[in-house]
């Protein structure tokens, strides 16, 4: 895999055959072939694709990315059991600017989603999911550029500020913030 829809690849980890996660010079994402996008993902995942690219269903790293991991934990895991291998390299000491104590925290977290199960990875991931794709749970229904009733690139992907929002995307967006502040109160404060 040379190119991408985000340039040409630097980096390229194979997660199975036909699913690579892919870095370019600024950017990347999963990169899914065709033929296994649509044996393993939901039709609903691949309604989040946010763009094709030379027979493959491409997820951008910083909003999309994570449908497919919860659509298919195991490549969430197998990405995690990556990121722990090349944390442990520097594991004792400093690097990248960070304390030995964050390179740790930073493994154990890594190593901790490596050995989940599906419903913990998919309970991690679901608030990134519900934000930025909320078209995968049913939700949202962008009025902006897509028409009324109809899914396409929501307010929230193309950074419009709340007060410009579409009533459907800015109803999304207050339902995931007050739901995220719920679990943030579930989990400090105890039963």
């Amino acid at each position: 895999m040379l190119d991408s829809p985000w340039g040409k690849v630097q980096q390229s980890y194979q997660l199975e055959l036909g699913v690579s996660w892919v870095s370019t010079a600024g950017h990347g994402g999963l990169m899914c072939s065709r033929a296994v996008g649509e044996s393993k993902l939901s039709p609903r995942a691949r309604l989040c694709v946010s763009s094709r690219f030379g027979g493959y269903f491409c997820f951008e790293e910083d909003c999309d990315y994570a449908v497919a991991l919860f659509d298919v934990p195991v490549w969430a895991h197998l990405m995690a059991a990556r990121d722990a291998a090349d944390w442990k390299k520097y594991l004792g000491q400093s690097a990248f600017g960070l304390p030995a104590a964050e390179i740790q925290k930073r493994y154990d977290e890594k190593i901790a989603h490596a050995q989940e199960s599906d419903d913990q990875t998919r309970k991690r991931l679901r608030f990134d999911v519900l934000y930025w794709n909320p078209e995968y749970f049913g939700l949202g229904g962008c009025q902006r550029e897509s028409g009324p009733g109809t899914f396409g690139l929501s307010c929230v992907k193309r950074d419009v500020k709340p007060a410009e929002m579409c009533e459907p995307c800015l109803k999304t967006q207050q339902a995931v913030n007050a739901a995220r502040l719920l679990e943030d109160f579930r989990e400090k404060v105890p039963a």
